[in-house]
């Protein structure tokens, strides 16, 4: 748990002493590469992932992300899987076996909307605006992670995740640490997501059927709804520091495994058109 979010902070500085190189643009074909050593003190990317289980070329564009992962660091690069619109309805039961099941939230249904998503897969880059819209098409995925991560953007500010699972309760408690290294508006606001690895189920892959196909990054449930919290009313000072804490009881007939399960916070500007500012992503601990 969060008892000193001072020396966590102080734990994190250290790694910005690690030696950081420069990347080159990625293009087709995504060719695994050494892993490049990024400056931890960027601002991370967070890939929102517009899927559905339906949806013929989304599996290519989850190898995209992976592949952008395993170029960058799991912990440089965070992917969400948003199964949302019209690939992602489930078929009635009694009209086949496959793809009966419902990955859809009410956040994820809203977030597919407000963003403007027309076409699948595709997903937003940090909710920066390019050409006029969010939504990115997956082949241009790596050439905006690949700017990004050259322009080296200073995050404002440093997250600290701690997220629990006591299974006697069945409660994952979190617990978010801020700490801002520059002034911010009163218009961040920060969401607070559960998600989920290695869930099996239907998934088309071309003209393909595949009854057994591994789910990752599955958006599951937000703390905080759709839009999040706002961090803090008052115009926000260099050094502020804050701690949110949210719980959630998994049902008793649910079917998450606690040990798949990760939690993701990240903090966006409502200042700059919902720009993603920083984000960090950990594994539930499970006491």
């Amino acid at each position: 748990m969060l008892n000193n979010i001072n020396f966590l902070i102080i734990t994190a500085c250290l790694l910005f002493c690690l030696i950081f190189t420069s990347c080159d643009e990625i293009t087709p074909p995504y060719e695994k590469k050494d892993t490049i050593v990024v400056d931890s003190s960027i601002a991370k990317i967070v890939i929102e992932d517009y899927t559905g289980f339906k949806c013929l070329n989304c599996p290519e564009a989850t190898q995209i992300a992976h592949d952008l992962q395993e170029i960058y660091g799991n912990d440089q690069i965070y992917v969400v899987s948003i199964h949302a619109g019209t690939f992602a309805v489930p078929n009635q039961f009694g009209t086949t076996d496959k793809y009966k099941y419902d990955f859809r939230t009410q956040v994820g249904n809203e977030l597919n909307e407000a963003m403007g998503v027309k076409g699948y897969p595709s997903g937003t880059i940090n909710r920066i605006t390019y050409d006029g819209v969010k939504p990115v098409d997956r082949k241009k995925w790596a050439s905006k992670v690949s700017e990004l991560i050259n322009e080296k953007v200073a995050a404002p500010l440093k997250i600290v995740v701690a997220p629990v699972y006591d299974p006697q309760t069945r409660k994952i408690s979190v617990e978010v640490g801020l700490k801002y290294i520059a002034a911010a508006s009163n218009q961040n606001a920060i969401s607070v997501w559960i998600l989920e690895d290695n869930f099996i189920n239907w998934q088309k892959d071309g003209d393909i059927d595949v009854e057994f196909y591994e789910h990752n990054n599955i958006l599951r449930y937000s703390f905080n709804g759709t839009w999040g919290d706002v961090v803090s009313s008052n115009t926000i000072t260099v050094n502020e520091e804050f701690i949110k804490k949210y719980s959630y009881i998994l049902p008793e007939d649910s079917d998450w495994t606690p040990e798949n399960l990760k939690v993701i916070a990240f903090v966006y500007d409502n200042a700059a058109a919902g720009r993603i500012l920083q984000a960090e992503q950990k594994a539930v601990v499970i006491q």
